[in-house]
C-alpha cells in the first residue's frame, strides 16, 4: 500500500513537472502580461485587442523586432533609461554661429507666413504640412498631432542635424507662449539662448508651470478628467514605449509640446528608437488626439531623462530668453501687477456692458479703471524692458542658472 502511495505521489510530481516544462517552452508572453509584472500595474487602462490594431497585428509582433520584443531598438542594456546617458553640452565660444533649423507641425488651412520674418533669415525653416501628401515636407499618415512631424524630421535629418533642432506649433501667437514675450513665438525663437539650449540638450520653450506642473499626470489613474484625458491611458503606452523602464508615480512638465534640441541630445538614442515610436504611434488604436496628448507629458522622459521636468521659471526666462529680474521676487511682483491689471480688465468690462447705450456722462468709475490700468502697464513695461536690458549681462545670467562665470565666457 505504501509502494502504491509513493507512485502515485512520484507520477504526479512527475507530471506536474513535465506541465511546466511545456508551459515555459511554448508560453510566448504577451504585453499585457509583461506590463503588469511592471512596477504600478493598477490602473492600467482596458488593453486593447489585436483585432482592433489597424492591421489585426500588434507593432511589438512585427518581425522586424523579434530579436528585441522586451527591449525596443535602441536600448542601452546598461541603462535603465535606455539612452546612452546624457551629458550637458559645450557651448560654443562666444560670438559662434549656431546652425539651427526650425521644424513647424501646420494643416493646409494654418498660416505660418511668421517663420518668413527677416529675423530668422538664418534659421532653415521646415515646414510639415501633415494634410497634403504633396507638400515637399509631410508625414507617413496624420495622427498624433504635431508628435508624428517631430519624430519624422528626426528620423529624415538624423545624420544630418544642425546645432539646434526647435519643434513648434503653427501660430505665431498663443496663450501658451511665453507672457514675458508677449506670447509672441518668433520672439521666442528669435530670443531662444543657444547656449542654454546646448548646455541643457532639452528645453521645453515654455517656462510658466501652469498647467503642467508640479504635478500633472498620475499613470494608472481609473478616473477621467476632463482636462486631463489622456491620463487613463498614459500608463499603457509607457509599457508599450518603454517597457524596459518602471512606470513612475508621476509625470510632469510645462504644457504645450514645444520645445528645442541639441543635435548630440537627439543622437544619444539610436536612429532605430525613433523608427519604433514612431512605428508605434502609426498602429496604436489610440485617436489621433490621444497619441498625441500622451506623448506631451513623455518628451522630457525621452530627451532630459527625468518623469517630472519643471525649470525654475525665473532662471527660464533669464538664462533661456534673456529677460532677467533682479531676482524671483521682483519677477513675481510683475505677475502681481498683471493679475491686478486683469482684475481691473474684468471689472471695466461689467461696467461697459452695464453702461451700454447710455447717452449721459460716464460714471467717473470708468475713469478711474482706464487711468488704473494705464499706470499698471506703463509700470509692468518699464520692469520688462529693464530685465531684457539686465539679460544683455552673461554673467547675470549664469548666476540665474547658478553657473559659473568667468570674464570672457559667452552666455
Amino acid at each position: 500500500m505504501l509502494l502504491i502511495k509513493r507512485a502515485v505521489l512520484f507520477i504526479g510530481v512527475a507530471t506536474f513537472l513535465l506541465t511546466l516544462r511545456y508551459m515555459y517552452r511554448t508560453r510566448q508572453p504577451s504585453w499585457q502580461s509583461i506590463m503588469q509584472e511592471m512596477p504600478q500595474a493598477v490602473g492600467l487602462g482596458e488593453w486593447l485587442d489585436d483585432e482592433s490594431a489597424d492591421d489585426n497585428q500588434t507593432y511589438y509582433e512585427n518581425p522586424r523586432f523579434k530579436s528585441s520584443r522586451n527591449r525596443p531598438p535602441g536600448t542601452n542594456v546598461s541603462d535603465p533609461y535606455g539612452t546612452a546617458g546624457f551629458r550637458p553640452g559645450l557651448p560654443k565660444p562666444p560670438g559662434s554661429v549656431y546652425t539651427k533649423n526650425l521644424v513647424i507641425a501646420k494643416t493646409i488651412e494654418e498660416n505660418v507666413d511668421w517663420v518668413h520674418d527677416e529675423a530668422l533669415d538664418a534659421v532653415r525653416r521646415m515646414v510639415y504640412v501633415v494634410d497634403d501628401p504633396r507638400a515637399p515636407l509631410t508625414v507617413p499618415k496624420n495622427k498624433g498631432h504635431e508628435v508624428m512631424v517631430y519624430l519624422t524630421y528626426i528620423i529624415d535629418n538624423y545624420h544630418n542635424l544642425p546645432d539646434i533642432s526647435i519643434f513648434m506649433h503653427a501660430h505665431r501667437y498663443a496663450w501658451h507662449d511665453n507672457d514675458l514675450l508677449n506670447n509672441d513665438g518668433l520672439e521666442m525663437v528669435k530670443r531662444l539662448s543657444s547656449e542654454r539650449v546646448t548646455r541643457e540638450g532639452y528645453m521645453n520653450l515654455r517656462c510658466h508651470w501652469e498647467p503642467g506642473c508640479p504635478d500633472w499626470m498620475h499613470p494608472g489613474t481609473v478616473v477621467q478628467d476632463i482636462n486631463k484625458e489622456e491620463e487613463t491611458v498614459i500608463a499603457q503606452a509607457w509599457a508599450e514605449l518603454f517597457p524596459e523602464k518602471p512606470i513612475p508615480a508621476l509625470l510632469a512638465q510645462p504644457c504645450c509640446a514645444q520645445f528645442a534640441l541639441s543635435r548630440e541630445r537627439i543622437q544619444a538614442w539610436e536612429l532605430e528608437r525613433y523608427t519604433f515610436w514612431r512605428e508605434w504611434l502609426l498602429r496604436t488604436p489610440m485617436t489621433d488626439k490621444i497619441s498625441g496628448r500622451v506623448w506631451e507629458y513623455l518628451w522630457q522622459v525621452v530627451f532630459a531623462d527625468r518623469a517630472v521636468e519643471c525649470p525654475n521659471q525665473w532662471t527660464c526666462y533669464c538664462d533661456g530668453y534673456g529677460v532677467c529680474f533682479e531676482n524671483e521676487k521682483q519677477f513675481d511682483y510683475w505677475f502681481e501687477l498683471r493679475w491686478l491689471r486683469h482684475e481691473l480688465a474684468e471689472e471695466l468690462g461689467e461696467w461697459l456692458e452695464r453702461t451700454a447705450g447710455y447717452d449721459g456722462r460716464k460714471p467717473g468709475r470708468i475713469t478711474e479703471i482706464q487711468a488704473e490700468m494705464k499706470r499698471l502697464e506703463g509700470m509692468m513695461e518699464d520692469a520688462r524692458m529693464s530685465a531684457v536690458e539686465r539679460g544683455t549681462n552673461p554673467s547675470f545670467r549664469a548666476f540665474s542658472a547658478g553657473r559659473r562665470w568667468v570674464p570672457g565666457d559667452g552666455y
